[in-house]
């Protein structure tokens, strides 16, 4: 309804405004101009406060990022006017709220709060704050009423109305913890999937009771830096630890796990020898396991099914071996409190096959074939395979089966190898014998192969003639490759006067008389020389 002021005389009127105007002159003169559209009465925009949902100190009240639903009511009043922005309609505990309305009609309006949500709900300087104190969802009703362009007669009321919802901070959230560890085991408290607005973390703490027994274990600690936390267990048990998390003073939230911690059963299992003939003696060992207590012992040697062996307090015997075969004994220690663990080991019962190996030429050059011999013989198995390794390298074994030369039987048998190494070095080759149930003999030769030297050969003394041509040869042998060079020094001055890629052949004038020292070097392909002297002797002219 348009509000329509008493008649005053025009004397008064004059009186008034120029009161207004005085007002309207120091307000001025102390406070900046509104922005256009910033709405409410004052002139001084009022420092920001974080909005529910920001967490970085800037107001959103009024802004695109409101949600939720946000009803308005038609204006009253001769001209049109609306809200032109949505309140932020969630908020938290303790963390102040702000809405600071704008109205699609630039110009000063007065805000009033018709229903709020408690009696601390205030409006300041045409903004509505308030710091919830707790959870809930409180209706929200405001009123703004504009002065007209038109005059004192002239009135605008604008209804808006909202429910802001006051929700958690914090929701905390503990993964099953580990049903059963062994003592000094890690235990993981994981806090990852907890959830809270990132401008809360400054403020949230977790503390832990390890060992749920009411008596908290650490003191209050960041919650953003321990999501994940570990704990050690030194202790046997059933425990239900506990973790407490908390925002400030507002919220305190808890969450439990179950864990037990039992003791670790280490067994260890050690049989001496682990080949042994049939009917042989056994000695067995497990004095090396570990637990918390005494531990009782099983052990089934033969793998049958039937327990060998019990103890309780020994823990070595000493058995007969089984039958000839390849076995998984199997020990089980178990503690008093029922874990158990367990430890295998295999023994072999049969004769071990026997090998021996002669090489027949184990220093040789690098071209020759080295000639291996070896003898095998196992005399309750058959031979299944030999492996060689002729240069000690980890993966240069050949695999074969037996050998066509085999003689006596499956279980005796030769074999004759041979293997050029093609590079010079000291080499530990090694052959190994198996038998049907997989028992291996092994032997090792020393090699030795080396780069046999060239051998040079200049031929016998010359004599030559003064300025006359002079056909100069000589040869080079290398027994394991090939000369690729052949330089002659004709006067025994050091330097190498003729080249040649192809042979030690050349034809050659002297220049001067006397008797000289003629030098061939040989190179071979692989960079090995080797030197052989004659002697030339040159006159101006020979008698005869």
């Amino acid at each position: 309804m348009p509000f329509n002021p008493p008649a005053v005389s025009l004397k008064s009127r004059a009186c008034l405004a120029l009161c207004i105007a005085s007002l309207l002159a120091c307000q001025k003169k102390n406070d900046p101009v509104p922005p256009a559209n910033a709405g409410g009465p004052a002139l001084e925009r009022p420092p920001s406060i974080p909005t529910a949902d920001s967490g970085e100190g800037a107001d959103l009240s009024g802004t695109d990022s409101a949600n939720g639903s946000v009803s308005t009511e038609p204006a009253t009043g001769p001209e049109k006017a609306e809200f032109a922005s949505r309140p932020v309609i969630k908020a938290y505990p303790g963390r102040a709220w702000q809405y600071r309305p704008v109205l699609s009609r630039p110009g000063p309006f007065t805000l009033r709060i018709v229903q709020a949500a408690d009696s601390a709900m205030r409006t300041d300087r045409g903004a509505v704050t308030w710091t919830p104190s707790k959870e809930g969802a409180y209706p929200i009703d405001l009123e703004a009423v504009i002065h007209g362009s038109r005059g004192e007669a002239s009135l605008i009321r604008l209804r808006q109305k909202f429910t802001l919802t006051v929700g958690k901070v914090l929701a905390l959230a503990l993964k099953p913890l580990p049903a059963q560890v062994n003592k000094g085991d890690t235990v993981l408290f994981d806090l990852g999937g907890s959830s809270f607005p990132a401008w809360a973390a400054p403020s949230l703490t977790v503390r832990f009771d390890y060992q749920g027994d009411g008596t908290w274990d650490t003191d209050a600690l960041p919650l953003a830096s321990n999501l994940h936390h570990r704990h050690a267990f030194d202790g046997v048990g059933r425990f239900a630890p506990k973790v407490e998390a908390r925002y400030g003073d507002s919220e305190t939230r808890t969450a439990e796990g179950k864990v037990a911690v039992v003791s670790a059963v280490i067994a260890v299992l050690r049989i001496s020898p682990d080949t042994v003939e049939p009917g042989g003696m056994v000695s067995i060992d497990a004095s090396e396991s570990k637990a918390d207590g005494g531990l009782a012992f099983s052990l089934d040697l033969d793998g049958d099914g039937k327990p060998e062996w019990r103890d309780s307090s020994s823990m070595k015997a000493v058995l007969k071996a089984p039958a000839s075969g390849v076995y998984q004994a199997s020990l089980t220690a178990r503690n008093p409190m029922g874990q158990t663990g367990k430890a295998t080991a295999v023994l072999r019962v049969n004769s071990r096959p026997r090998l021996d190996i002669k090489v027949k030429n184990p220093k040789e050059n690098m071209t020759a074939a080295v000639e291996f011999k070896a003898r095998a013989k196992d005399a309750d198995d058959s031979l299944a395979k030999v492996r060689c390794n002729f240069t000690g390298e980890s993966n240069a074994w050949e695999t074969r089966s037996i050998p066509a030369d085999s003689v006596a039987g499956p279980g005796e048998w030769w074999l004759r190898m041979k293997h050029v190494y093609g590079k010079p070095g000291k080499y530990t080759a090694a052959v190994c014998v198996a038998s049907m149930d997989g028992r291996e003999a092994c032997q090792q030769a020393k090699i030795e192969i080396f780069n046999a030297p060239p051998v040079c050969q200049p031929g016998p003394d010359l004599k030559a003639t003064l300025g006359k041509p002079l056909v100069i040869e000589g040869t080079g042998v290398d027994p394991d490759g090939r000369i690729v060079k052949w330089e002659w020094d004709l006067d025994g001055d050091g330097k190498f006067d003729l080249v040649s890629a192809e042979n030690g052949r050349f034809q050659y004038t002297f220049s001067k008389e006397g008797v000289f020292p003629m030098q061939l070097r040989v190179t071979t392909a692989d960079g090995v020389s080797a030197m052989g002297t004659r002697k030339v002797e040159v006159r101006k002219k020979w008698k005869g």
